[in-house]
């Protein structure tokens, strides 16, 4: 990797780091103090943004030209459904909105648990033992779907839960096995591994804030977002050469 792509990733690193800390503190008082800003939706879609560049920046320093596609397409598509979720969370709150975003995510995630898993290529040995490590995850859908089964009905959003959120949980389940299975190299995996599970908690506290639970709702809000931008740094940098 050149020393000006170096230099130029770190810059984009940390701008979004930087990006990240202000508008945890603009939501922070945005809801505690009551003020109504446009602040935060606008930064956060630039940190998005600015981590699909990462990823398009890839080129010739990635780990192979099939990973470095999946990551070319996977961080667009993500962007756009930021559009979308974003729109329909701070100035037109929109079912269809919602929706439409919601799918753009969908493919984008299902490119992940294919890059993660490498066509779940690690199933080709102890089978029914991975595949069973793999349903345990389930296991927080399902309390998720019990706890809050009631303000999923009335927010019309138990379907899309749980085909979103079952892709959710096959992309931790395929993260994690992409390191305890060293599918990649071990710098690369240990990213996607921590980025897997950093993007896993923000699908869990934006779900909690989308069901407008008071208390929760507020908490999901700020959350998301500071889960979210990590995992988007992690995520795009693994399909670097790191450990030459």
């Amino acid at each position: 990797m050149s020393i000006v792509k170096k230099v130029t990733l770190g810059i984009i690193v940390s701008t979004i780091i930087g990006l990240t800390g202000s508008f945890i503190a603009t939501d922070y008082f945005s809801i505690f103090v009551g003020f109504d800003q446009n602040y935060s939706p606008i930064v956060k879609l630039i940190s998005s943004f600015l981590a699909s560049i990462i990823a398009i920046m890839i080129g010739k320093d990635g780990l192979s030209k099939a990973d470095t596609i999946m990551l070319g397409i996977a961080f667009p598509l993500a962007s756009i459904g930021d559009i979308f979720i974003t729109t329909n969370n701070y100035w037109y709150e929109n079912q269809i909105v919602f929706l439409t975003g919601a799918v753009f995510f969908i493919f984008s995630v299902l490119i992940l648990i294919i890059r993660h898993s490498k066509c779940f290529s690690f199933l080709k040995e102890d089978t029914l033992k991975r595949v069973l490590f793999g349903m345990s995850f389930f296991v927080i859908l399902i309390v998720i779907v019990v706890i809050f089964y009631n303000e999923l009905v009335k927010r019309d959003l138990l379907v899309i839960t749980i085909i979103y959120g079952s892709l959710v949980v096959v992309s931790l389940w395929t993260g994690i096995a992409a390191f305890i299975y060293k599918l990649f190299p071990q710098t690369n995996a240990i990213l996607i591994f921590v980025g897997s599970i950093s993007y896993f908690l923000m699908e869990l506290t934006g779900q909690i804030y989308n069901l407008r639970v008071p208390g929760w709702s507020e908490a999901g809000f700020i959350l998301s977002w500071a889960f979210y931008t990590p995992a988007l740094i992690m995520l795009a940098l693994s399909g670097y050469q790191l450990e030459n």
